[in-house]
């Protein structure tokens, strides 16, 4: 290597990524033979482990008739079992709750999870009953107003099938003529002569269509749920909206005897992971070196460039070098890169990255 690479000199390095962090190393020859690089070091110089809670907050129902709303704090980060202090904030719920059924203590550690419940009969029930009779007042009376324009969009439509199926029956008598092999013309149906609908017949045909509304179907939907986690010792503090569980953007309904789900489908899609050199560091061994073989050269006025993705299992934060070794004799470092992984439970983003493994970019 030329003079300008002194060993003694920390070459720069370039951090990016998307899951893990990337080391992007750049190397000129400014000698006059071939450079071969033979080794590679990641030397973890400080590394603590990150015991930040990652949270998330879902909900269900149990009871043998839905009644009672089952609230799940998941923590998928690496820390320790903590208690903490959980409450749900919904409108409707903390008015029809009594005072302390919407908050409770609960231990979580990473990788666990607290289920607090809300059992339909703690509620209000005469303010619940006055609440879903409202509703069912305000909506028996837009099902009346909107009922005149349900019967003339069904009379519209069922006025467009009779001619449908009139023109279906000119359609049929001419293939059969034509099959038969008679010379036109042969005598049609009249597609424009339709029998006009009997209002009698019209109303019992609607009816049937149109039932009326189900009261045993009544509900209000609690909207805008958030869940609270505070732990005891106030290191850690956040507030989270409420998932479905196993069905993230449905809609969650309290009735007169329990509470039901909406449940929708949510898909997610992931980008493709991208090549490099990978390293999977152990957050349990604290700062240690990992040692790689590696086979590059560098010819003389060339330049190399290649990237090291810096994994690891469990979420942390770490200073890390990067030395390769060179030639017989030389050694270059990088300067320091200060790093943090965020690789909760549930992400598990690490099982993508082989250790000592490159793909080419």
């Amino acid at each position: 290597m030329s003079a300008d690479d002194s060993p003694l000199r920390d070459l720069p390095i370039e951090v990016r990524g998307r899951h893990f962090p990337v080391l992007g190393v750049k190397l000129r020859n400014g000698g006059n033979a071939t450079a071969l690089i033979w080794s590679l070091d990641v030397i973890v110089e400080r590394l603590t482990m990150d015991d930040t809670p990652v949270m998330s907050a879902s909900a269900d129902t149990s009871g043998d008739r839905n009644e009672n709303l089952d609230i799940h704090l998941e923590d998928h980060g690496w820390g320790a079992n903590r208690p903490y202090e959980m409450s749900i904030h919904e409108d409707l719920l903390s008015e029809l709750a009594p005072p302390g059924a919407m908050k409770t203590e609960v231990n979580v550690a990473g990788g666990g999870v607290a289920t607090m419940t809300v059992c339909h009969g703690w509620l209000d029930q005469e303010k619940l009953r006055l609440l879903l009779d409202r509703e069912r007042s305000a909506l028996d009376r837009a099902w009346d107003m909107n009922r005149q324009a349900r019967l003339e969009l069904w009379l519209r439509n069922e006025q467009r099938r009779r001619e449908e199926a009139s023109h279906a029956n000119v359609h049929e008598a001419k293939v059969a003529g034509f099959a038969a092999r008679k010379r036109w013309p042969f005598p049609l149906p009249d597609p424009l002569q339709i029998e006009p609908i009997d209002p009698d017949w019209a109303r019992a045909e609607f009816a049937k269509a149109d039932p009326p509304r189900d009261p045993a179907q009544e509900t209000i939907k609690l909207a805008g749920i958030v869940v609270s986690y505070r732990s005891l010792n106030g290191r850690f503090e956040s507030s989270l909206p409420l998932e479905l569980s196993n069905h993230p953007g449905g809609d969650l309904h309290v009735t007169r005897s329990g509470f039901c789900i909406d449940r929708q489908w949510v898909a997610y899609c992931a980008l493709p992971p991208d090549s490099r050199y990978g390293a999977l560091i152990d957050v349990d061994r604290g700062p240690h070196t990992r040692t790689y073989k590696v086979a590059r050269s560098i010819e003389p006025g060339g330049i190399d460039y290649f990237e090291v993705e810096v994994a690891s299992e469990k979420s942390c934060a770490m200073e890390v070098r990067l030395r390769l070794s060179v030639d017989k004799d030389q050694v270059i470092q990088t300067e320091r890169a200060s790093l943090r992984i965020a690789n909760s439970r549930l992400n598990q983003f690490h099982r993508q990255i082989h250790d000592g493994g490159i793909e080419m970019l």
